[in-house]
């Protein structure tokens, strides 16, 4: 109990300032993967390390999480209503992600539900995302927080994205 004041305490939002911007703390549970693979572990901390370089939101750590996480763990089959309970009696955070991982030959398809208790009523989604490249983790974690964020991630320009110069040299 102590720990979870403590950790609340760490995450509660900052005295609104003249210039604050809004926090939203996001804690991403670890997803369930079948016979105990580890993918599940892998994207959950691909979306937290994603999910983190943008300002707007405070993500709570692996190790904070899974300590926060009650036993049994928290996958898409557990009820809306007891995650929110969750959020607000223990991990004080706005936002969580859950997730189902299933890797078959190259193909990996990741089920992630959102859902956000900052508005009155809270809001949720479920999608599907899947990749078959040998960067699937990293294509599937991009397309996770893109949905979250609702808008596409900056991308270094890459060879070939631009056209050559008309006289090269000059």
């Amino acid at each position: 109990m102590t720990l979870a004041i403590a950790v609340m305490v760490a995450l509660a939002p900052a005295a609104a300032g003249a210039d604050a911007k809004a926090v939203t703390y996001v804690v991403v549970f670890e997803f369930a993967c079948p016979d105990g693979a580890v993918h599940g572990r892998q994207l959950a901390d691909s979306v937290r390390i994603r999910l983190r370089r943008h300002k707007e939101y405070s993500v709570i750590d692996r190790l904070t999480t899974a300590e926060l996480t009650p036993a049994g763990g928290v996958s898409l089959k557990t009820p809306d209503e007891k995650i929110i309970k969750l959020l607000k009696e223990q991990v004080g955070a706005h936002v969580a992600v859950v997730g189902h991982v299933q890797k078959v030959g190259r193909s990996v398809r990741a089920e992630v539900r959102w859902i956000d208790i900052t508005p009155k009523k809270p809001a949720t989604w479920t999608k599907v995302f899947s990749d078959e490249t040998e960067r699937a983790r990293g294509e599937i974690a991009r397309q996770v927080v893109e949905a979250i964020r609702g808008k596409t991630e900056w991308k270094p320009p890459e060879y070939g994205d631009e056209a050559e110069p008309e006289k090269p040299g000059k």
